[in-house]
C-alpha cells in the first residue's frame, strides 16, 4: 500500500457511505429528495473506493489501473454534484426554475466528464466542478431552515459547511503529518464527519412526508 492513510481514509468514506445508502433504502416510501440523496451518497462511496485503490495500489502511471481509477474517481464526484443540485432544488422548492436548473447541472457534468476522460485530471477541477452544486445545496438548506423553522436542515447545512472547509484543507495543501496524515487523509476524516451531519440533518426528507 503505497499511500496508507489516504487509502484507509478513503475506505472509511466508503463503508459510511455503504451504511447510510442502506439506511436510506430501508426507509419508505422514498420521496424524490430521499432519491437523489442515495445518489449521494453512492456516488461519494464510489469515488471513495475508486480513489483509495488509486492512491493505494495504482498510484504509478506505469500500472494500467492507474488512469482508469482517478476518472472514475473524478465521475464519481461528479454525480454527487449533480445530485447537489437537484436537491437543492426540492429544498428551495422552484418549480418554475426546475427544468432550467436541472439541465443546467446535466450539462455542467457533461463537460465536467467531457473534460475528465479527455486527459484534465487535476484535483482542483474536480473542486471547481463540485463547489457550486455545494453551495446550491447550502443555500437550500438554509433557506428551508428560516423558513420552517427546520432545526435538522441547520444540522445538514453545518454538514456543507465542513464539506467546503474539508476542499479548502485538500487544495491549501494543510495536514498533520507530512507523511502518515496528508492533506488528503485529514480532508477525507473532514469529510466523514460533514456526511454524518448532512445524513443527520437530511433524515426527515428521505420519505415523503415532509412534501420533497
Amino acid at each position: 500500500m503505497t499511500e496508507p492513510d489516504v487509502t484507509l481514509t478513503d475506505y472509511l468514506l466508503t463503508l459510511e457511505c455503504l451504511v447510510i445508502s442502506i439506511l436510506i433504502l430501508r426507509r419508505r416510501p422514498l420521496s424524490v429528495f430521499g432519491r437523489w440523496l442515495l445518489v449521494f451518497f453512492g456516488a461519494i462511496g464510489f469515488a471513495a473506493l475508486a480513489g483509495g485503490t488509486f492512491h493505494g495500489f495504482f498510484n504509478q502511471p506505469v500500472t494500467p489501473w492507474h488512469e482508469a481509477l482517478w476518472i472514475l474517481t473524478m465521475l464519481g464526484i461528479g454525480v454527487a454534484g449533480l445530485a447537489a443540485w437537484h436537491m437543492g432544488i426540492r429544498l428551495m422548492a422552484l418549480p418554475q426554475a426546475e427544468k432550467g436548473i436541472s439541465l443546467l447541472s446535466l450539462v455542467l457534468l457533461c463537460l465536467y466528464a467531457a473534460l475528465v476522460v479527455s486527459g484534465t485530471h487535476a484535483f482542483i477541477v474536480a473542486i471547481l466542478y463540485y463547489l457550486p452544486p455545494v453551495l446550491f445545496l447550502l443555500a437550500g438548506l438554509v433557506l428551508y431552515a428560516w423558513r420552517h423553522r427546520h432545526g435538522r436542515a441547520g444540522i445538514a447545512a453545518a454538514g456543507m459547511v465542513l464539506t467546503l472547509i474539508a476542499s479548502w484543507v485538500q487544495a491549501e495543501g494543510i495536514g498533520v503529518h507530512p507523511q502518515y496524515f496528508t492533506p488528503s487523509a485529514l480532508q477525507h476524516v473532514i469529510q466523514a464527519m460533514a456526511l454524518l451531519l448532512i445524513y443527520r440533518g437530511t433524515s426527515p426528507f428521505i420519505t415523503g412526508t415532509q412534501g420533497l
